[in-house]
C-alpha cells in the first residue's frame, strides 16, 4: 500500500491568522490600499467600526406636519 504523503508541519488556524497579521502590519500604506478591494473598508479599518447613521429629519418633519393638522 502506497503510504499517503503527509506535511511535516502543520500550522494552525491561529498560528495563520498571526503571521498573516504580522505580514499586514509591514505593509506602507500604499501596499495597504493597493492590496485593499474596497476603499471603504480601508478607512473603516482605520477608524473601527461605527453604526449606520439614519437621517430621521423628513420622517420628523412629516410627523409634526401630520400632528399639526390633526390637532387644527
Amino acid at each position: 500500500m502506497a503510504r499517503r504523503n503527509t506535511p511535516d508541519y502543520l500550522p494552525s488556524i491561529h498560528e495563520i491568522a498571526r503571521q498573516c497579521a504580522a505580514i499586514r502590519a509591514a505593509w506602507t500604506p500604499s501596499e495597504r490600499r493597493r492590496r485593499t478591494v474596497d476603499q471603504e473598508l480601508l478607512a473603516e479599518e482605520d477608524n473601527g467600526w461605527l453604526p449606520p447613521m439614519i437621517d430621521t429629519t423628513m420622517c420628523l418633519a412629516r410627523v409634526r406636519r401630520t400632528a399639526v393638522e390633526a390637532s387644527a
